[in-house]
């Protein structure tokens, strides 16, 4: 019996290692995949370009500069010197600006994020009176603005003008921003509030406890527009 055993077994391992193996066949890329890899790959040289083009141009000499003419694409340094480097690295009050820098976007985002986050969540509120009349107004000036005069004479108007606070007050409310993250907060199940309400929680301790962290990722995103919007910002030292 155990010899049968035996070869029944070999037979059928036989039989299953002689059939074919499908081979899994590569897919072929296409016409499109090639044109659409081809144009990404010239955006992203496009987007490298400027930020190579500086770098080089921070090592150039004087010289180099002057040599390159109209029809250079790129100055390429032939004499690499760090003068660049010591005239910006060494002034006293770099580590000043740089730090004040620091301190406008960090502060800038915190007091952007929970002006913003508190303005989602009411406008989540559908059964508050008057609701929809305040938001076609806050929509109204993401369409229509004074321009840059009138916004010139509010700030002086107000007392920002000269002001370390002209810095953070102004563009702490992004319209913008408060539709995106309303839209993600509507999207929380509304099952969780109602049982919070049940338990006794204030509209305060549910955004707080409830709808900020089940929103992380919509606040990530919007941290970081903001982040880099404050840091690039240069208008306000310029105009202000």
């Amino acid at each position: 019996m155990k010899k049968e055993n035996h070869s029944e077994g070999a037979a059928e391992y036989a039989v299953t290692d002689t059939n074919p193996v499908k081979k899994s066949k590569r897919k072929k890329a296409s016409v499109f995949d090639v044109l659409n890899y081809a144009f990404f790959i010239i955006f992203a040289l496009l987007c490298i370009f400027p930020v190579v083009y500086q770098l080089l141009l921070s090592f150039a000499s004087k010289a180099d500069y002057l040599q390159a003419n109209a029809s250079t694409v790129i100055v390429i340094p032939r004499h690499f010197n760090f003068e660049n480097y010591k005239v910006t690295l060494y002034q006293d009050n770099i580590l000043k600006a740089f730090g004040v820098s620091v301190f406008i976007t960090v502060a800038g985002v915190l007091y952007s994020m929970i002006l913003t986050c508190l303005g989602a969540y009411a406008f989540t509120k559908k059964d508050v009176p008057g609701l929809k009349a305040v938001f076609f107004l806050i929509i109204f000036t993401m369409f229509f603005g004074g321009g840059v005069i009138a916004y010139f004479m509010i700030i002086v108007f107000i007392g920002l003008y000269d002001s370390f606070l002209v810095y953070i007050i102004p563009g702490l409310y992004s319209v913008y921003n408060m539709i995106v993250i309303s839209n993600f907060f509507q999207s929380v199940p509304n099952d969780l509030h109602e049982v919070a309400v049940i338990d006794g929680a204030g509209e305060m301790r549910i955004w707080w406890k409830i709808y900020m962290p089940v929103s992380a990722p919509v606040l990530a995103t919007v941290g970081l527009w903001i982040a880099t919007a404050r840091w690039n910002n240069y208008f306000s030292s310029m105009a202000y």
